[in-house]
């Protein structure tokens, strides 16, 4: 049998061995290591997935094809003519409208998406006229919950970010049912080409149309001009 020798007495070495395992064991078990808990966090929650909604999975948009329409701001220019069509007015508040119809924002009018172009799933996709390319997130996506978009905008011809495109957002379940409010306060541009939109509160659960409008104060009479919109479907808890 081998022993070692120490200061205190000789030890063998399965002795040896065995203390040195209880070692390991011991410092490797620090509570301080173990991830925080996310069940009393909202946030943590929208990421998880629980009990939080989001972009509506389905078919990817291609409706463009291979036409890359491209912009010029030097035809940008205001209009007496109505630049795109919405159920609601533009203001600082949307207000809340007299409620019927509760049938969700698959069932829209087909006037209203003939105007605007189809509402479309997944959370990237081409505006109606084929100028640009849009993706977005959003913060937790709860009913009467504040919800905040970050909408990234870019040019289908060349990929480049699109600036001081003054993005606004239209919500609604349905043409008589509006998100009980959007906050329609001047969008921050967090770099090129990219926006920080809201807060918009969903006072009712169901598929909502969330749709982006850029430079609407350009008109939309000639096909060069910037001005723009997309459409998506997001679902609410």
């Amino acid at each position: 049998m081998i022993f070692f020798t120490t200061r205190t007495g000789c030890i063998n070495v399965s002795t040896f061995f065995s203390l040195l395992a209880i070692f390991a064991f011991t410092g490797c078990s620090d509570d301080k290591a173990q991830p925080p808990s996310t069940a009393n966090n909202k946030e943590g929650s929208a990421v998880l997935g629980i009990n939080a909604g989001g972009p509506v999975a389905g078919p990817i948009d291609a409706h463009c094809g291979v036409k890359n329409q491209k912009t010029n701001l030097l035809v940008c220019h205001d209009s007496t003519q109505p630049h795109s069509v919405s159920f609601f007015p533009h203001s600082d508040l949307q207000p809340l409208h007299t409620r019927k119809g509760e049938n969700g924002a698959e069932e829209q009018n087909d006037e209203h998406e003939a105007a605007n172009g189809e509402t479309l799933y997944n959370a990237d996709g081409n505006d109606d006229d084929c100028k640009y390319r849009v993706s977005f997130t959003v913060t937790t996506l709860l009913q009467n919950e504040d919800s905040i978009f970050t909408v990234t905008l870019a040019t289908r011809l060349d990929n480049t970010p699109v600036v001081n495109a003054t993005p606004r957002i239209e919500a609604y379940l349905n043409e008589t049912h509006p998100a009980l409010y959007v906050a329609q306060a001047t969008p921050v541009e967090l770099s090129s080409g990219t926006y920080t939109l809201g807060p918009v509160k969903f006072d009712a659960s169901g598929r909502w149309t969330v749709r982006f409008h850029f430079f609407e104060q350009c008109s939309d009479l000639t096909p060069e001009s910037p001005h723009g919109r997309v459409a998506f479907f997001v679902d609410v808890p």
